[in-house]
């Protein structure tokens, strides 16, 4: 029976249709579902599931629902929803497989990379046996394949790093993707449109069309505000900068060509733009802000390597730019990459050809702010750089290429500076012009505490010129030229925070500047309302020693010395303070409306420099100096004149009282100092005038001179009231000792002891004496207070000299000499005894020699003088002979009262006194008596009174 109807025809046109609609709509959905997962576990190691499938045998459809792909932990890499298929196989005649349509429905898949940095799909593909060197050489298919149209709607994709140290994390979804025409047929292209967005609801598109054979692709790819911030602790995670946001967009325009043994890759006219770059550091302080980056008509060539970029602009940049060691830019450091990372750059960069030229057309900063801070140094004061504006030009990798810029920008508000100039990389050469306004010189202080003490309070820094550099050769040559440089506004101050030195303005005219050979050329300087203080403090420290500190530096082998040219300098208004508080009186004096000119100073030239300046020293006083000097070698010849007139002299009495003792009641003081240095060896000849100069009180210091001061101005000043001094000085500017001050004090100190210890010899030279040595005495008789006419001469001589030196008297010192005074008395004694003896009697009865003999008994006896006589006959002595011994043996009998010397010696300074009163007319007052004295006997007969000075 059964056979029967297999033999019947009608039956298989009955059953083959019935059983190949079963195959198709039950066992191939049956098969899928249950036995190919299993088939696929077994053979492929392929965990798959499908949840429902079905199969429509008729026009060729299938479509399968919930199809996952798991791991080997069955964890679900891969899933659709929906998958729909038409086949079309009436094209398999025509040696065509040709699928009309794969629709594929809410994709979504998980993409990881392990913690081993392998990849999780990497599991689904066991090793190949087939060696890595073994390549298939026919790759064309037997007929050809087509797919009409792909549509992958609504997919969605999880990417995660879990190999990093913080596990990243990015879903990628919805994805749709739509392919028509896709086919290995010769010169198929298909068409591709791509739209997918990230979790920010960013959006990345493509439109393209490719051919597999050959491979070509041309298209365009379109990235719409990607937040950066997601991938930058992914991609820098080494990175102390922390990107807090930026949005990237991007239109590339692109043709890749692999038909060709070498690739053709192009990019024609991309666009970029970032919006709202923000990087921050740890401490979230703002380090780079981009409001805005756009890059535009950026077109590359491969294999050419050639590429083109029509603009690059930044606007409203900011940049925190903080140099630390080695001068590396904090930003720099912070976004730098790990030192794997940069190997592994390095690595790549050696490996790779080198590049055509790459030309940036324009590069451009609109309104940018820059804050700039030297962490290098302590206390640095941040600079701030607002509307920035840079534009450069004509960048490539070119060396032939000449590269042009422009930059301007508000430094901290007060300040400008702008840069016009070229650069030729080809030779290294930079040309560029330069301004400078009113730049704060405070900001350099940092960098001179180093070196000085002082503290740049206030200043500004104005200058416009030209530099040319070029760093080619071994030795960089740098010229540098400007129309003027001006500071303005300076204050210096000193350690105790008080004005040191300031000035109005300095102004450099025409100032040219060349390393190669050295030399530095100004045309002029003018110093406007210059100020100067000098303090010397109470524990001898001053603010002017010690003011730079020279670094020990290394030997360097002998240079050629800089040439230096200035011109004519000239100083305005200058002021000057000068204080002293070691004194025991604080000293304090200025100067003002100090104007003066030095002409061009030049080492080429021998010629002598000439100075003249001149001003006001306190109320009332002047000063002028003027000479000539070699500035350069200043101590092989100079010739300086200074003059002071009219300085009020109290004002010096601190100084008075340390070295004289005295303070200074009143005098005016003029000097005219001239000075002459040749070969280090300084002689100076000072012309000094002191008016109406007064001592007042006396003051205790342990420097003061031990001379009578008071005397010394006596004997040195005039009738009217006036010193006049020529006191030469001297000294080697060889020695490293020598000091200007000390050697003009032991000058006026040897001046003033040698006017004290020969006062005569002054005073003889003022009335024209050229021997005046004997005035220091006047002499008498021995035993005698009487005058004799050669002494009367020096009397005379007295009173010429009390009459030019009013401030000055004469003191005599009763005088007498024991011996010869003593003898002469005693002869005087017997003398009067003699002639007392004499006059009782008739001298024709009583001689001569009976007075002796009636004195000569009365002072001894009668017995003794006949012994005497008989011895005198025996001797025959003359009778004038015996006269003289007895004479001599009364004498020794005589006794003088003991002040008769003393009587004898005021006698004499009464005589001298009572000559120079009356018949001199000399006052009483200026005439006086000293102290009784002992002294030596001249030629044995005459006893000297010495007459010294005194003030009155």
């Amino acid at each position: 029976m059964l056979m029967k109807y297999i033999k019947n025809i009608r039956f298989w046109l009955i059953f083959l249709p019935l059983f190949y609609t079963m195959i198709g709509f039950v066992v191939v959905p049956w098969m899928i579902t249950s036995q190919a997962p299993q088939w696929l576990k077994d053979r492929l190691n392929l965990d798959i599931s499908v949840q429902s499938a079905t199969f429509n045998p008729f026009s060729f459809e299938l479509t399968l629902g919930n199809l996952k792909l798991f791991d080997a932990t069955h964890k679900q890499l891969f899933g659709v929803k929906h998958l729909y298929l038409n086949y079309e196989p009436s094209h398999l005649f025509q040696k065509e497989l040709l699928i009309q349509s794969i629709q594929i429905e809410e994709p979504h898949a998980v993409l990881q990379i392990l913690q081993d940095g392998k990849l999780n799909i990497a599991s689904l593909f066991p090793p190949s046996d087939t060696p890595e060197n073994e390549t298939h050489q026919n790759t064309t298919l037997p007929i050809n394949f087509l797919i009409e149209q792909t549509i992958i709607h609504n997919g969605h994709i999880l990417f995660e790093d879990l190999s990093t140290q913080k596990p990243f994390s990015l879903p990628i979804g919805p994805i749709n993707y739509t392919i028509n025409n896709f086919g290995f047929n010769k010169d198929d292209l298909s068409i591709h449109a791509l739209e997918m967005a990230l979790k920010n609801e960013e959006k990345i598109t493509l439109a393209s069309s490719l051919s597999l054979n050959p491979i070509k692709l041309h298209g365009e790819l379109t990235l719409s505000a990607i937040a950066l911030q997601d991938f930058w602790p992914y991609l820098m995670p080494q990175s102390k900068a922390i990107l807090t946001q930026g949005l990237l967009s991007m239109r590339l325009p692109f043709w890749i060509d692999l038909s060709q043994k070498i690739p053709t890759i192009a990019i024609d006219k991309a666009a970029l733009t970032l919006n709202n770059v923000q990087f921050v550091d740890e401490k979230q302080h703002n380090v780079i802000v981009v409001p805005k980056l756009s890059l535009d008509a950026l077109s590359f060539a491969w294999p050419q390597a050639t590429g083109e970029i029509d603009n690059l602009s930044l606007d409203e940049p900011f940049i925190d730019v903080a140099f630390e060691h080695g001068y590396i830019p904090t930003f720099i450091s912070l976004l730098s990459p790990t030192s794997e990372a940069k190997n592994r750059s390095k690595e790549t960069t050696s490996s790779t050809n080198s590049l055509g030229t790459i030309t940036l057309h324009s590069f451009k900063i609109n309104n940018g702010e820059m804050v700039l801070i030297d962490k290098n140094y302590k206390n640095t004061i941040p600079s701030k750089l607002t509307k920035l504006a840079l534009e450069a030009k004509n960048i490539s990798t070119d060396h032939n290429q000449t590269l042009s810029y422009t930059l301007s920008s508000v430094m901290d508000t007060n300040s400008s500076l702008s840069l016009k100039g070229t650069y030729l990389p080809k030779d290294d050469a930079l040309q560029s012009t330069f301004e400078i306004k009113t730049f704060a010189i405070p900001k350099v202080q940092p960098y001179l505490a180093s070196i000085t003490p002082l503290k740049i309070n206030h200043g500004f820094l104005s200058l416009n010129g030209t530099i040319k550099a070029s760093f080619a050769k071994e030795t960089p040559t740098i010229a540098f030229a400007a129309d003027s440089i001006a500071i303005a506004q300076l204050l210096i101050q000193d350690t105790t925070k008080e004005t040191f030195v300031a000035w109005e303005k300095l102004a450099l005219q025409a100032i040219h500047y060349a390393s190669l050979p050295a030399s530095l050329h100004v045309e002029g300087i003018t110093l406007m309302k210059p100020y100067i203080n000098l303090d010397i403090h109470k524990d001898h420290t001053t603010n002017f020693t010690n003011i730079i500190t020279t670094p020990s530096t290394p030997k360097h082998k002998k240079t050629t010395p800089m040439e230096f040219y200035i011109g004519k300098v000239t100083l305005k208004d200058g002021h000057a303070n000068f204080k002293d508080a070691t004194l025991p009186i604080l000293f304090a004096t200025y100067m003002n409306k100090l104007n003066g000119t030095i002409s061009a100073l030049n080492t080429k030239n021998t010629k002598p420099s000439t100075l003249t300046l001149e001003g006001k020293v306190g109320q009332y006083g002047y000063t002028k100096v003027e000479g000539a000097l070699l500035p350069f070698d200043f101590k092989n010849h100079a010739n300086l004149k200074v003059l002071f007139k009219n300085i009020d002299m109290p004002s010096l009495t601190p100084y008075s009282g340390k070295f004289l003792g005295y303070a200074i009641e009143k005098g005016k003081l003029s000097m005219d100092l001239s000075y002459t240095i040749k070969k280090g060896i300084m002689e100076g000849a000072n012309k000094i005038n002191i008016d109406s100069l007064t001592l007042g009180k006396k003051i205790e210091s342990d420097d003061a001179t031990s001379l009578p001061l008071d005397l010394a101005i006596a004997l040195l000043k005039d009738s009217n009231g006036q010193i006049d001094i020529d006191m030469p000085v001297s000294g080697d500017l060889n020695n490293p000792d020598f000091k200007y001050g000390s050697v003009v004090w032991r000058a006026f100190g040897n001046l003033i002891g040698g006017i004290i210890a020969s006062p005569f010899k002054l005073l003889g030279s003022i009335i024209g004496l050229s021997q005046s040595e004997g005035l220091k005495s006047i002499d008498f008789p021995a035993g005698s207070a009487s005058f004799v006419s050669s002494e009367e001469e020096k009397m005379e001589q007295y009173r010429q000299i009390l009459e030019k030196k009013v401030g000055l008297k004469l003191i005599i010192a009763p005088s007498y000499n024991e011996e010869i005074d003593t003898i002469a008395l005693k002869n005087n004694e017997l003398s009067r005894l003699i002639e007392s003896i004499t006059s009782k009697d008739d001298k024709e009865k009583n001689s001569y020699s009976k007075a002796i003999k009636t004195l000569f008994i009365q002072k001894y006896n009668e017995k003794i003088y006949d012994q005497l006589m008989q011895t005198y006959t025996e001797e025959k002595r003359s009778k004038s002979a015996i006269n003289e011994a007895l004479k001599e043996k009364i004498l020794s009998t005589i006794i003088l009262p003991k002040d008769t010397l003393t009587i004898l010696a005021n006698q004499r300074a009464q005589s001298f006194v009572s000559l120079l009163t009356t018949k001199y007319h000399i006052n009483p007052a200026r005439v006086k008596i000293g102290e009784l004295k002992q002294t030596n006997a001249l030629r044995d007969a005459w006893v000297g009174c010495e007459i010294s000075i005194a003030t009155n």
